[in-house]
């Protein structure tokens, strides 16, 4: 019988506001809303989850995708009262999508941040997985401190070059705080490359969804609008002067949008 799944868990905001999960993204931990929590906790009690391997969470070999989702959901229902709002950056946004369609009672409201519904053609999949495999076994060889360094230099997070050095020094902390084994099970078992093409099913998440991307992050604001024509009842907003971590270089702007859009 499997254990069940280890999440680091820490909560700020005040106490009988409507609860907020967020839920990071690949390589981040709970300190990836850091800059966005001073916006946020005057308005709802944040539970900041870590998912295993990440931050102060241990990791666990052989969890599946569904199954980190079933225990987000679990979380949810039994442990948070209605209502219950849900945010996910990346990763956690592709997680968080599959939470609303498999346990559409577990949320009252989603919004994601850099979110992608998967890859659509099959064998383009398939490159991914084997393309996340082969990287799983960089992180296991090379340690964490060469994939602090690789990760922090790829195209997709170029725009943060441009933040104040004291916040790039706090993402490269954060992102050096995992643990490698962690990182390289997550990409084996939650890799985009390893989920089902969700655009199809988007259509059944019941609940009202706001799609949040960065203006600079092309990529994602094309899988924004893809997803928000599906989504029965959902909208979609561009983060000015922001790439794919539009909460962490724009946070003032992604809290207006999602305090607005929760309350």
């Amino acid at each position: 019988m499997k254990p069940e799944v280890s999440f680091g868990l820490e909560v700020a905001g005040t106490d009988g506001q409507p609860v907020l999960l967020l839920i990071h993204g690949f390589a981040g931990s709970s300190h990836t809303w850091d800059a966005i929590l001073p916006f946020l906790e005057p308005h709802f009690q944040l539970v900041l989850l870590d998912l295993p391997g990440h931050g102060t969470a241990s990791f666990q070999p052989d969890i599946s995708l569904l199954e980190l989702c079933e225990a987000i959901s679990k979380i949810l229902v039994h442990g948070i009262p209605e209502p219950r709002f849900v945010c996910g950056y990346s990763m956690g946004g592709r997680i968080a999508l599959h939470v609303a369609l498999h346990w559409p009672d577990a949320m009252n409201k989603l919004a994601v941040i850099g979110a992608s519904p998967g890859i659509e053609n099959t064998e383009e999949r398939t490159a991914r997985c084997q393309s996340d495999l082969a990287f799983a076994a960089q992180i296991r060889a090379n340690g964490i401190e060469w994939f602090e360094r690789y990760w922090s230099n790829l195209p997709l997070f170029a725009t943060q070059k441009a933040l104040a050095p004291e916040v790039q020094d706090r993402l490269k902390r954060e992102r050096l705080a995992n643990h490698p084994e962690g990182l390289a099970l997550a990409l084996e078992n939650w890799g985009t490359g390893e989920q089902e093409w969700l655009l199809p099913r988007l259509v059944e998440i019941p609940c009202p969804t706001l799609l949040i991307s960065g203006a600079r992050d092309d990529k994602f604001c094309k899988l924004s609008r893809q997803m928000a024509e599906v989504i029965p009842s959902s909208r979609r907003v561009d983060i000015p002067a922001s790439g794919h971590a539009a909460h962490i270089e724009q946070p003032e702007s992604v809290a207006r949008e999602l305090i607005s859009f929760f309350l």
